[in-house]
């Protein structure tokens, strides 16, 4: 009997498996209805604080609508909290507070402008604590155009990129002991917009003091942007400055976390990286902050680089 044996229905009780189960399919069905209407959507513009410009589509919409239909029949208890018209429905477990959090399209102006392979569609099962604190108990990122699934299901001690029905690799078990100074930093802005001496100096070219071989800038979806982390092909992500919302957040974050990465800050006057308390919220915030994932494999390597220079 898991700690997932929560929620009675004609045909019993939920268990970590048949979660991850539906929600694996529950991000293909979506990712396949994204797909359906990608010549023929519509886009409006919408209001997002902190954002100056933002729009939503016909396929946000539909998807969203997917998943809704999917958690209502399989979780009817559950609260669902989604990005798209302002979607939160409470929890109504007794003692218990499980949200499932939703981004039916991640890179939603990528998609847009047609830009190819560069959006994605994700979801994450989380549990507030009594002390407020969250967890993610699952999380899965679906790459819209390959088809591929990031993530685990609950009580999983492994994150799996899955290909297809049969075919999956145990990221949790990726060899990342290539060193920093061989590898390359995946950013979202270019590196002097993160406001941090430290950081500019250690996204340099080696030529110059850098550490990395080279960095990567992609635009378009932040869960595609940090699966190349997850993946192995860089070893670092850096962000900051940003509004952290918790549909494009708690999935990425709780993928992060399960693969044994560790969320660092700079601090100049000591030459170091910090560890940071990534504290997780439903609510969306502004996040200040300069923030790199990196595995905890390499903190020493990235600190020995940073005391140096």
């Amino acid at each position: 009997m898991t700690s997932l044996m929560v929620a009675p229905s004609t045909y019993g009780y939920h268990n970590a498996h048949s979660v991850g189960i539906v929600l694996k399919e529950a991000v293909r069905r979506a990712a396949a209805e994204i797909r359906r209407v990608q010549r023929t959507f519509e886009a409006e513009e919408k209001v997002t604080p902190g954002c100056d410009y933002d729009i939503v589509t016909s396929a946000d919409r539909a998807a969203q609508a997917l998943y809704l239909r999917v958690l209502r029949e399989c979780f009817p208890s559950f609260g669902i909290i989604g990005e798209e018209d302002g979607l939160n429905e409470p929890c109504t477990l007794e003692g218990l507070e499980y949200y499932f959090v939703l981004d039916p399209l991640d890179g939603t102006k990528a998609f847009a402008r047609r830009q190819a392979g560069d959006f994605a569609t994700q979801i994450a099962l989380v549990q507030v604590r009594e002390d407020g604190s969250i967890e993610v108990l699952a999380a899965f990122v679906c790459d819209i155009i390959s088809g591929e699934v990031f993530g685990y299901r609950p009580e999983s001690t492994k994150v799996h990129r899955i290909y297809d029905l049969a075919e999956s690799d145990k990221l949790s078990e990726l060899d990342r002991s290539r060193p920093l100074a061989d590898s390359y930093a995946i950013l979202r802005q270019h590196p002097e917009a993160y406001g941090s001496s430290l950081v500019c100096r250690l996204l340099r070219p080696q030529s110059r003091g850098g550490l990395f071989r080279n960095i990567m800038i992609p635009n378009g979806s932040a869960s595609l942007t940090a699966a190349r982390a997850w993946k192995g092909e860089a070893a670092v992500h850096v962000s900051g400055g940003f509004r952290d919302c918790p549909w494009d957040v708690l999935p990425v974050v709780g993928i992060y976390r399960k693969l044994g990465f560790v969320s660092l800050v700079p601090d100049p006057a000591e030459n170091r990286f910090m560890p940071y308390d990534y504290q997780l919220s439903l609510e969306p915030c502004q996040r200040a902050e300069t923030v790199l994932w990196v595995h905890q494999q390499h903190v020493t390597e990235l600190n020995a680089w940073a005391a140096a220079v």
